[in-house]
């Protein structure tokens, strides 16, 4: 298990934040994630209309240009926090919990379903309920696609959680046992074997009490026990996260991965679990942190990320989730008075952020940031210095080493060296395209 400390943060630039349209969003809505094969990152999220509620899809170019907003759903007497998901087919489907109307006719009062092409242009409703859980219109969703291309659904209220295959109530919603008071699912996909995980917060007062919880689904219910996060729970009480559970499969790697925050009555550390695991693989120290997030990344990383007053904290693991990059910590949009909720989507290897941030008003913000390399200088002999680049303590090859007027480019093992440099201290600098450059001090012999 690999521990970090807090304090190793470094404050780092990223490009800047741009405002999403079609705000105010409440508190606690939070807004889903998703990318088509052409790089485009396409967005969802809910919109406070005062006696009504949208949900707004947004088009975010691979070059970080924001498009205009399109009506997902639009004047519905209520909406929960959608899902936005990228079809087997590369079509775009949302899934969301809402009332579309208080007519007695209206069929759209559960859990609701609507597809786009994959540019998101326009959406079409698909009438009546996806499911069959009658109270899922007050739930915010969480789902997925199985490794087989069905959509996978999860849905909680006060009756319970539950959780759905398909897009009709045709087949069976199945029920988690418990007595009550589940939240925030969310659903992750293991991309070698096909399993799929269901996660969730729990503050039920009986057993198996409160936590974070994850359990494997299929579609024929349940499998195997609900295991709980290790530290999401005093033995006794938990810090509710707030916000969808963050779980997530890899891209081309095994696995199934849950981030949370570890601590009460405050979170004291960040964790990243394997499901499964008996512990977790990195836990960072990062005192009266808000709650964690989870984006998976190419070769099988994964960008962790979460939220402390009005900052945001960032890292990204090596391939085997074993090791982090340095850390990168940066404010919100001019005028933050609160980062509300965050989510992330690294499916390009930068990490795409949008929050839903108050300032002067309430709204959705985006972001990209950047992976942060690391560089090691040493001295070799005579006017002579040694400098290692890595990603998250992996050798990067082909990138540049400047250092007194002298630039070289790193082997296959991330090393690169320099002769007939100047005697006394350097700042050598390390860059590479797609990545925030490393600075490092050597003493030249």
């Amino acid at each position: 298990m690999l521990v970090a400390a807090f304090g190793a943060a470094a404050r780092t630039l990223a490009t800047p934040w741009k405002k999403l349209p079609q705000g105010p969003p409440i508190n606690f809505y939070e807004a889903s994630l998703a990318r088509t094969a052409d790089g485009v990152l396409h967005v969802a999220y809910p919109r406070n209309g005062g006696s009504t509620g949208d949900v707004w899809h947004v088009r975010i170019t691979g070059a970080g240009a924001v498009g205009a907003a399109t009506p997902i759903a639009q004047g519905w007497a209520g909406v929960e926090n959608p899902a936005l998901l990228v079809a087997p087919d590369g079509t775009l489907r949302a899934f969301w919990g809402g009332i579309k109307s208080t007519d007695p006719a209206n069929t759209n009062d559960a859990l609701n379903t609507a597809t786009a092409p994959a540019d998101g242009s326009a959406w079409t409703l698909q009438p009546g309920r996806v499911s069959g859980d009658s109270s899922a219109y007050v739930s915010p969703t969480g789902a997925a696609v199985a490794k087989d291309g069905q959509f996978v659904e999860a849905t909680t209220s006060t009756f319970g959680l539950r959780f759905h295959y398909g897009l009709t109530p045709a087949s069976q919603t199945f029920q988690v046992p418990g007595n009550c008071c589940y939240y925030d699912p969310g659903i992750g996909v293991d991309s070698v074997s096909g399993q799929t995980v269901l996660g969730w917060y729990s503050n039920e007062s009986q057993p198996p009490g409160e936590g974070v919880f994850l359990q494997e689904i299929s579609p024929t219910g349940l499998v195997g026990p609900r295991r709980l996060a290790p530290g999401s729970t005093d033995g006794k009480n938990a810090v509710s996260p707030g916000y969808r559970t963050p779980v997530t499969g890899r891209i081309g790697a095994a696995g199934v991965y849950l981030a949370y925050g570890v601590g009460y009555p405050s979170f004291k550390r960040v964790a990243l679990i394997r499901f499964g695991a008996p512990a977790p693989a990195i836990q960072i120290g990062a005192a009266d942190n808000h709650g964690a997030n989870l984006a998976a990344a190419p070769q099988g990383r994964l960008w962790l990320f979460w939220r402390r007053g009005a900052n945001l904290f960032a890292t990204r693991t090596n391939r085997a989730v074993t090791a982090i990059e340095p850390i990168s910590v940066f404010g919100g949009p001019p005028g933050t008075d609160t980062i509300w909720t965050f989510a992330g989507n690294g499916s390009r290897g930068p990490l795409d952020l949008v929050a839903n941030v108050q300032t002067s008003d309430a709204a959705f913000w985006y972001r990209r940031l950047l992976p942060r390399l690391s560089l090691h200088g040493s001295a070799l002999g005579s006017r002579q210095a040694r400098f290692v680049v890595t990603d998250a303590g992996e050798p990067v090859s082909g990138a540049t080493v400047k250092v007194k007027g002298h630039a070289v480019h790193t082997n296959a093992g991330g090393v690169a060296s320099v002769d007939g440099l100047p005697r006394g201290r350097a700042t050598a600098v390390a860059t590479k395209n797609g990545y925030q450059p490393a600075s490092a001090r050597v003493l030249v012999r």
